[in-house]
């Protein structure tokens, strides 16, 4: 990705990792600020809990000011390249990007060119104020567009706000197709993560989704009270050397791992939302004390840390380690490119129910009280049309949750073949505690 012979993500990416985690050490003192008013190091704090307070969030929101400019550089560079489909030539849209709460955790993993994994948008469960520190996504207005330039201005428009924790230049073009015919404002909540879905649920500010849209994704994958649905899933699996480690082919579950032989040989990403939603499934499926004891034995085998799953998947490729902790769709998206014989790393699903096992799910909402409900439901069941799941599948190389589609691009056994872990999804909220855990363990 570059302009005018500047590699932009080489200079956008170290910059915005640094900033994430300034971030969230900010967010996390924030976290710890006691009722009572006093300072995390102890005693209180010179001016109570408001003036501490006050302090952080001037930091957390300068930081969340540099993490939206940042990714709107390399948003809009990526979307610069990308040749505009037949059906857009002649039109100019609006588009507009804007993050409205602080990102916590996390960091961008490059999928393929032009087009970045989405960066975790995730957020503090124990306060609730204001609504856009609860609310920790990016909001994406897309303008509707006449066939010849943007809306003038005074001129009446119609426009969709969505709510969206996922990357703008990877749900970009399949957000676009939604410019096309009349439409009123709609309020929807679109989450890379079901744990953001699950806050909200809990928050009671999502509202309820007709039977007809709920009945087209399986049970797993939305909202036991009909408030959330599942748009594409995504499935942990170990990646492996085959020469280092041919045994993992017939491994079942993440304890499998926790072998002295694996000493220094496991790759991770720390700073991935996937790895975080991991630890977090752990920490729900078998207790706290269980979790740590867990992350303890795996942090005893000195794992490998990468900033990527990408990077991690080159690593196993390249011998430097024989297991690594990844989503199956990088793997899938390597073959697709550049051929199964080029790729030499393997891909496990352990395919019991087991946390490392876990399938998560990119899902939508729509925000209570929206003013415009139905075109809200109306974009939720575009999401789920063959046509937005056959772009999940083919373009992002994850799971369509809709039956019937299926990827004409990557070799993916069908979703409802895998087995994964029976963990509620909504559960996976507790971002805050996960990443005290692995600060705790020195996992981060």
């Amino acid at each position: 990705m570059c302009a005018l012979g500047v590699d932009v993500r080489a200079v956008v990416q170290p910059q915005c990792r640094e900033t994430m985690r300034a971030l969230r050490d900010f967010t996390r003192l924030k976290a710890q600020v006691p009722d009572g008013g006093a300072h995390p190091g102890g005693g209180a704090h010179p001016g109570g809990e408001l003036a501490w307070s006050l302090v952080l969030e001037h930091h957390i929101f300068s930081a969340e000011s540099e993490v939206r400019w940042l990714d709107h550089i390399e948003a809009g560079v990526a979307r610069a390249r990308q040749p505009r489909p037949p059906h857009q030539m002649g039109r100019t849209c609006k588009v507009r990007l804007s993050l409205l709460a602080c990102v916590t955790a996390g960091e961008n993993d490059v999928r393929r060119p032009g087009q970045p994994e989405e960066r975790p948008m995730t957020f503090p469960t124990q306060r609730w104020r204001p609504l856009a520190a609860a609310l920790t996504l990016a909001a994406l207005t897309v303008t509707a567009c006449g066939p010849q330039g943007d809306v003038e201005p005074g001129e009446e428009g119609a426009t969709l706000l969505i709510y969206s924790g996922r990357n703008e230049a990877l749900v970009g073009p399949i957000l676009d197709q939604l410019e096309e015919g009349e439409r009123t404002d709609a309020d929807l909540f679109f989450s890379q993560d079901a744990g953001a879905l699950g806050a909200l649920v809990r928050a009671d500010l999502l509202a309820t989704l007709p039977s007809p849209v709920l009945e087209r994704v399986p049970e797993n994958y939305r909202d036991a009270g009909g408030h959330w649905v599942a748009t594409s899933a995504r499935a942990r699996v170990l990646a492996y050397d085959p020469a280092q480690a041919p045994e993992v082919e017939q491994m079942s579950g993440i304890d499998d791992i926790l072998d002295e032989s694996y000493r220094g040989l496991i790759g991770y990403a720390p700073t991935n939302a996937s790895f975080h939603s991991f630890v977090t499934a752990l920490r729900v499926d078998r207790g706290e004390e269980a979790a740590r004891q867990w992350l303890e034995d795996f942090a005893a085998l000195e794992p490998q840390a990468y900033d990527n799953n990408n990077l991690v998947l080159d690593a196993v490729d390249g011998g430097q380690v024989a297991i690594g902790l990844i989503n199956h769709y990088y793997w899938f998206e390597r073959v697709a490119e550049q051929g199964a014989d080029a790729a030499s790393a393997r891909i496990q699903f352990l395919d019991s129910d087991d946390p490392g096992a876990l399938i998560n799910v990119a899902g939508v909402g729509v925000l209570a009280g929206s003013d415009a409900g139905e075109a809200a439901r109306a974009a939720v069941e575009f999401l789920l049309s063959d046509v937005a799941q056959q772009y999940f599948a083919d373009t992002t190389a994850e799971y369509p949750v809709v039956e019937g589609v299926t990827t004409t691009v990557h070799d993916l056994q069908p979703l409802d073949e895998l087995t994964g872990s029976s963990v509620d999804l909504n559960e996976l909220d507790s971002l805050d505690a996960t990443l005290a855990l692995l600060d705790e363990v020195g996992l981060t």
